[in-house]
């Protein structure tokens, strides 16, 4: 069977798109050997994917991909870092016994804390604050 100009042209398109994601070292793996048509997942980063669909031959005649815009998230998380690090700088100058905690567990103390109570952060980390008060 022969095939017409706008196919020849498109199979390029397609052939030149997956010459580019593998050159972005996209690792392929294959998914569903049962069905008819072998689709390989390519997994781009976190946030995109796009699925290579081959026909009978192994030869790739589609894909199919979908993204999703980051973003906002990319800066929220920037926010929330910077807020973390006032946050962290504040509790080392003060002069109070700051405990950060998570249900009641201590995740991080201040070195005042630790001082104060007389506990190394390894001690500290993970007991109860009224444990460690007490």
């Amino acid at each position: 069977m022969t095939k017409t100009k706008d196919e020849n042209r498109s199979q390029n398109d397609l052939n030149v798109e997956l010459e580019k994601l593998k050159n972005e070292k996209i690792e392929l793996k294959e998914e569903n050997k049962n069905h008819k048509h072998l689709l390989n997942d390519l997994k781009l980063k976190d946030h995109a994917s796009a699925n290579i669909i081959n026909n009978e031959n192994g030869e790739p005649v589609s894909i199919v991909a979908s993204g999703v815009d980051i973003t906002e998230q990319r800066k929220l998380d920037k926010k929330l870092i910077e807020s973390e690090r006032r946050l962290k700088a504040f509790s080392e100058v003060v002069n109070e016994a700051i405990f950060f905690s998570d249900k009641g567990v201590c995740i991080e103390a201040n070195e005042t804390s630790l001082k104060m109570f007389g506990y190394s952060r390894e001690e500290t980390i993970g007991k109860f604050a009224t444990d460690i008060i007490a």
